[in-house]
């Protein structure tokens, strides 16, 4: 109960805020959500077809579904959804480290920290990364199937039971977010840390639970190559550089990558949701030859000091295991994010709360009479987790709306191209048009890339300088990616209608029709521009064939209805 409270003071204030971040596309945008029925899809190769944004993700899509459901577009809903994985995910993981025998003390410990710790606050705010809250909370449920399987005095009936929840749970946990596959390691390291030499042979006859958490590992990237066409493809509109599917660089970068975020657990500070990537060049890659090197330093003391303090060698180990999927194993759009921490803090948490629990035993001060009725070390761990609720609480604050969000990231690193495009979206979506295009140049004189090109663009159509925003709009189409064609088709065509060009702007809304037919934008302005060529008719039928597309549509719908009634509408009078 202690521990759901503490989320609900440091994480609750975020059930006031916002949609933000990748929320804009994968939530507010997906007209996948809209429709209820779409859940008996989502392990099909449908939503992948259509484009759905995490179609490799379906326990994502299916909690996603649920919350607009039940909540529409408001966020409160989708939030405290967020919320209540979070808590779970604590609770489970403070039951768990109970039932290793760590003692209450240090369970405790270690989960209040991870429940308070700023650098949770990515996943658990923006509802979209959902992902890595679902998958640790699943991983955690199947580590602790295993463990109740393993129990001979509830009978081989209860064993196969809890095996198949085991798997069940684990499977999930990877059609939530991939890094989950990590699992049948960590029930390694706990096996290994937790069972002394004399019993290598207990260990032995625990292989097959190894190799039955294989079998969920195996089917979910089966399935995702299925549906996706590729085993590590979660999303086909994800936007992967190139530079970050080369798998040595991207190791390498990993190893540095890994080593930042250990420091920020410790010390948490200058937490952005824009990291820039590490350097490239012989420089670097010396740099990172010698992180990897020390992370291997690292295991290896990690190992030895498991003889001395187990859990201290169980949860660096643990948190290294956890965090290999972001080595470069999977593509990934950031090399490095906060959330990409979520399930590996735990085991870093766990050695802190580990040698905590060492130096409480050593110092006098400890055992000295209680302070307001508590033992000096909880006292002790009331204050820390206080004092990391406190950067959580700034941190939330962060991430309540976009324009904060990336106002933060440029305070950071005013050399990122992506923080000050992300500014320029932000100030965009308020009507400041003005301070939008001051952004998205900054953006441009950085990196000169399609996407800061398409939104200076879309900058300048609103402000009404139609044939610059017409040029930037062009060249932006020349580097986009294949997903995100249709729709630069679609606001360049827009441009092209406010230009009196309505036939270049169908040819535009063809287009991004043919590869995207359930996105509706452009149905809806090839309407328009059928209005305009002085073709009633044919826009009629191109909103009745969107309908029959996508019933979900509302504006669709809308549109059909109003030029319905307009055409049944009696003439006026001469």
């Amino acid at each position: 109960m202690l521990l759901v409270l503490l989320v609900a003071l440091f994480h609750g204030p975020a059930l006031n805020d916002g949609f933000v971040y990748d929320d804009h596309w994968t939530i507010i945008d997906n007209a996948f959500l809209r429709r209820p029925a779409n859940v008996l899809s989502v392990l099909s190769p449908e939503p992948a077809r259509q484009m759905v944004p995490d179609a490799g993700r379906p326990t994502l899509l299916i909690s996603e579904l649920f919350d607009h459901a039940l909540w529409g577009l408001s966020p409160r809903g989708w939030h405290g959804q967020n919320l209540f994985w979070h808590a779970a995910v604590v609770a489970a993981f403070f039951v768990g480290l109970c039932g290793l025998g760590t003692g209450f003390l240090i369970a405790f410990t270690a989960a209040a920290m991870f429940a308070v710790h700023p650098m949770s606050v990515e996943a658990v705010a923006a509802v979209n990364y959902r992902e890595d809250l679902l998958a640790a909370f699943f991983i955690l449920a199947s580590l602790a199937a295993v463990a109740a399987a393993r129990r001979p005095s509830r009978g081989r009936a209860w064993s196969l039971g809890m095996r198949a929840v085991a798997v069940l749970s684990l499977l999930l946990a990877i059609f939530a977010k991939e890094n989950a596959a990590v699992a049948p390691i960590l029930l390694v390291l706990i096996d290994l840390h937790l069972e002394s030499a004399a019993r290598i042979r207990q260990f032995l006859r625990r292989v097959p639970d190894y190799l039955l958490l294989l079998v969920p590992v195996v089917l979910g990237f089966a399935w995702r190559g299925w549906v996706q066409g590729g085993f590590a493809i979660v999303s086909r509109t994800a936007e992967i550089p190139a530079a970050h599917q080369a798998f040595p660089q991207t190791f390498l970068s990993g190893a540095r990558t890994l080593v930042a975020g250990i420091a920020q657990i410790a010390v948490p500070v200058a937490f952005s949701p824009d990291y820039a990537d590490p350097s490239e060049g012989k420089a670097a890659i010396a740099l990172g030859v010698a992180t990897v090197l020390a992370l291997c330093a690292g295991l290896v003391v990690a190992i030895r000091l498991g003889r001395r303090q187990p859990l201290v060698g169980l949860g660096l180990l643990f948190g290294v295991a956890a965090y290999l999927p972001h080595l470069g194993l999977v593509p990934l759009t950031n090399l490095r994010a906060d959330r990409y921490f979520y399930v590996s803090s735990m085991g870093f948490l766990l050695a802190a709360a580990a040698l905590l629990d060492a130096a409480f035993k050593r110092l006098r001060w400890c055992a000295g009479a209680a302070v307001f009725d508590l033992p000096r070390p909880l006292l002790v761990v009331a204050v820390l987790a206080l004092i990391l609720g406190g950067r959580t609480l700034a941190q939330g604050r962060i991430w309540r709306n976009d324009l904060a969000l990336w106002s933060h990231a440029v305070a950071i690193d005013a050399t990122s191209a992506r923080a000050w495009a992300g500014l320029a979206d932000a100030r965009l979506r308020r009507g400041e048009s003005v301070e939008a295009l001051r952004a998205v140049e900054r953006s441009l004189a950085l990196a000169d890339d399609g996407h800061g090109r398409e939104l200076r663009g879309i900058i300048l159509m609103q402000a009404g300088d139609l044939l610059h925003a017409h040029g930037d709009l062009s060249r932006a189409l020349s580097s986009t990616p294949p997903h995100h064609r249709a729709e630069l088709l679609n606001n360049l065509g827009y441009c092209e209608l406010l230009l009196k060009r309505p036939g270049d702007a169908l040819t535009r809304f063809d287009e991004a029709r043919r590869l995207a037919p359930r996105f509706d934008r452009p149905w809806l302005n090839a309407a328009r521009a059928h209005d305009d060529l002085g073709e009633p008719a044919a826009a009629v039928e191109t909103i009745r064939q969107l309908t029959q597309l996508m019933p979900e549509s509302e504006d669709g719908k809308a549109e059909l209805h109003r030029r319905l009634e307009r055409l049944q509408a009696p003439a006026a009078p001469p």
